[in-house]
């Protein structure tokens, strides 16, 4: 008989963290989900698949999701991480991962969703540990959401840019290449260039042999976001 990739789980409780827990090894996962339920997390969703847990997750209310980086055949940990803050803009996300530095993930942590938090496998067995990391997701989550939408606003407010295009300069300013930003987005490198002209043509950063337009461009996004702020000379 076929064991059915994901288990959702009936609750009582309403003012504790609601969690979903995805990870394709068995043991584990148990041993996650049995330490979360020592504390005050209900684990109301657990799935071994993406897929699965994408599709449940969104019918659902979840406040933080933990999820494994690799997830063996099929969707990644982090290709399930954008889908669920595309449709639950105020989840929280912890990853599971064997790195100790984030930023030895390359790309995948430049394209993870904004506040996500990075939990290192091997230290699961401290349980407090787990459970301010979902903490710390959630708070993480709702500030930036907040932010988006601040920075939505404010990129609007001087310029004619659409929603595609200020999400593409948020991603300039926040390291990302050509490259990565089309395979996020799944276009390619060429049409991520052609619209970087257009986006400096309308903030007008025009060419310039002393100055790096994309450095310029980063700076014009934080300094629109009031995330730095031009002192006087």
């Amino acid at each position: 008989m076929r064991v059915s990739p994901l288990k959702v789980v009936n609750t009582g409780s309403m003012s504790s963290p609601r969690v979903l827990v995805v990870e394709d090894d068995d043991f584990t996962r148990n041993l996650l989900i049995n330490a979360l339920r020592t504390q005050e997390c209900d684990v109301v969703l657990e799935s071994s698949s993406a897929t699965y847990a994408l599709k449940a997750a969104t019918k659902m209310r979840i406040d933080a999701a933990v999820l494994d980086l690799n997830l063996g055949r099929g969707p990644t940990g982090l290709d399930l991480a954008l889908g669920l803050r595309r449709n639950i803009p105020h989840i929280g996300i912890v990853f599971l991962t064997s790195y100790k530095d984030p930023r030895l993930l390359g790309a995948s942590a430049q394209l993870a969703p904004f506040g996500s938090v990075y939990l290192e496998k091997n230290t699961m067995a401290d349980i407090p540990r787990i459970v301010r990391s979902i903490e710390k997701s959630i708070s993480n989550a709702a500030t930036s959401r907040s932010q988006n939408n601040i920075e939505l606003k404010d990129l609007r407010k001087n310029n004619d840019l659409t929603n595609v295009q200020i999400e593409i300069v948020r991603m300039v300013a926040h390291g990302n290449s050509n490259l990565e930003i089309a395979n996020s987005r799944g276009v390619t490198e060429k049409s991520i260039e052609q619209t970087l002209s257009r986006i400096l043509k309308k903030v007008e950063i025009g060419q310039d042999d002393t100055k790096n337009r994309r450095v310029e461009l980063a700076l014009y996004y934080l300094r629109q976001t009031g995330s730095i702020i031009d002192e006087a000379i």
